[in-house]
């Protein structure tokens, strides 16, 4: 249990995970662009299976990016336990956020997607 209170630990773990965290947001092509087609090949073999039309490329691209930031989530409540937990949810919301509205602003390849499709 000592290794769970070690807050220095999860610092470092913490700053580390963010380092390719940045790699992937400033990537200079979309990095799932060399698995798109096998992954678009992938679903219709799901959909005729009887999967729903919704889980769809953008969906599963969706859920990946939340996928990507639940383990820091996880690794940023420990190591900062002591913050209130307002605190580590507002860091949770703004780093993502932050991280893609620099990837946007910075990055010729990565395009804001349209609120309604």
């Amino acid at each position: 249990m000592r290794l769970l209170d070690n807050h220095r630990l999860w610092q470092a773990v913490l700053l580390a995970m963010m380092v390719p965290l940045a790699f992937v947001a400033f990537w200079p092509t979309p990095v799932d662009a060399p698995v798109g087609n096998e992954l678009q090949d992938f679903l219709r073999r799901l959909h005729r299976h009887g999967i729903p039309r919704w889980v769809n490329y953008r969906f599963v691209e969706m859920s990946a990016n939340v996928a990507l930031f639940v383990p820091l989530g996880f690794v940023a409540a420990l190591a900062f336990f002591r913050k209130r937990w307002w605190q580590a949810g507002w860091w949770g919301c703004c780093f993502p956020a932050a991280l893609n509205w620099a990837s946007c602003c910075f990055s010729r390849t990565v395009l804001p997607a349209p609120l309604t499709s």
